[in-house]
Formats: C-alpha cells, sequence, structure tokens
C-alpha cells in the first residue's frame, strides 16, 4: 500500500503530470488508505496541500468507483475546503463519480448554490454545472430545477459559463422529452 507521506514527498519534488501519472498508476496497483489521504491533505501546509488534492482528482477520474464511506469522507472533507484551486480540484472529482443516492441530494444542493454564484471562479462553477447535471439527468423534478437556474445564465460574465450552461441546457431538455 502506498502511504500519502510517500506522495507528498513525491509531489512536493515533482508536481509534472508525468509524475502524477505514474503516483494514480502505484495508487491503483498497490492501494492507499483514501481516510488517510484526506487527513495528509488536511494536515500538509499548502502548495503540497493542493498537489495532494490534484493527484486525488485525477486518481478519480482514472478510478471513480468511491463507495458510499468514500464518499462520504470526501463530501465531509469537501465542506472543510475554501481554497479556490481546491474547490475547482473537488468539484471536478465530483463530476466524474456516481454520486451515490444517499449524497446525491446534499451534493446537488451544494452544486446549485455554486452555480449561479459570482463568488465563485469559473472553473468551481463550472464543475459544479457538471456534477448537478449528472445528478439531475436521473430525475425530472432537480432536471427541471437546474433547467431553471442554467437558464438565468444567459447574461453571465463569463462566456465559458454561459457555453456550458446552454450545453447542458440542450442535454436536459432531450432527457425530460424523452419518455
Amino acid at each position: 500500500m502506498i502511504k500519502a507521506t510517500e506522495i507528498a514527498k513525491s509531489l512536493k519534488a515533482d508536481r509534472s503530470k508525468a509524475n502524477v501519472n505514474r503516483i494514480v498508476l502505484e495508487m491503483a496497483k498497490h492501494g492507499y488508505d483514501f481516510e488517510g489521504y484526506l487527513d495528509k491533505i488536511e494536515n500538509t501546509e499548502l502548495p503540497v496541500k493542493w498537489y495532494l488534492m490534484w493527484n486525488l482528482g485525477h486518481y478519480i477520474q482514472e478510478y471513480s468507483h468511491l463507495g458510499l464511506l468514500k464518499q462520504r469522507l470526501f463530501w465531509e472533507f469537501s465542506k472543510s475546503i475554501d481554497h479556490q484551486g481546491m474547490l475547482r480540484d473537488i468539484w471536478r472529482s465530483w463530476s466524474f463519480l456516481v454520486v451515490h443516492e444517499e449524497l446525491e441530494g446534499d451534493v446537488f444542493d451544494k452544486a446549485v448554490r455554486i452555480i449561479p454564484s459570482q463568488m465563485y471562479p469559473v472553473a468551481v462553477r463550472v464543475h459544479a454545472m457538471k456534477t448537478a447535471h449528472n445528478i439531475a439527468k436521473n430525475y425530472h423534478e432537480i432536471a427541471e430545477e437546474l433547467m431553471m437556474i442554467l437558464e438565468d445564465l444567459d447574461h453571465d460574465e463569463s462566456s465559458g459559463i454561459r457555453a456550458r450552461s446552454k450545453n447542458i441546457l440542450k442535454d436536459l431538455n432531450k432527457t425530460i422529452d424523452s419518455p
């Protein structure tokens, strides 16, 4: 099992994409302690803290199989982060996960509060939008709620937000129109 302290040392020395890919493969091959990894992130100083989160996001992108227990831990961890770069990586990670039904409501509610808020960077808002979209595809009621929020973004100052919201609206319209 690869230890979070070893990963932190490696990322501190080399945060290149190649090194992250190597670490992700080692995590998949040898395993790692998810809870210990989150603890290591919490107890590490910036910028290595951020590198660890970025690395975890790449792991989740490739191996998006977090069960309910790990998703609960990740959700609680997510609520404690206020660093904008780390928030981007957290919401990017959520966008790759199939959110467990027990957490769908909480994750969706937080995402729809982030989406229209100019207080968050565009990247955080876009990943929250994708996460909400992934959840809403399964439920007509919340798909309609998300559509109303996205329709209000027609005049958002960010062209990236406007473009992503239009694409998601098209997909949600197809989902709702299909039997």
